[in-house]
């Protein structure tokens, strides 16, 4: 029987997952994967977006696709 795997995220940990791509359905189903595994994310469409959101300090990790959006 195929075992289940989720993602562990220590429960001290601030901040998720930052996506910046331009593909809106491979953004927004890399997202629901990792929102689904209990993993906080938020997506960008450019880097407009991306370095507003980025101010915050509030993410530890940011994913892009291999074009980057423009700044």
């Amino acid at each position: 029987m195929a075992r289940s795997r989720s993602i562990k995220v220590p429960e001290a940990a601030d901040g998720g997952v930052l996506i910046l791509c331009t593909d809106e359905a491979s953004r927004d189903a890399l997202a629901y994967w990792l929102r689904s595994s209990h993993v906080p994310a938020r997506v960008a469409a450019n880097g407009y977006e991306a370095s507003e959101q980025l101010r915050s300090g509030a993410f530890r990790l940011l994913v892009t696709d291999r074009i980057l959006p423009p700044w």
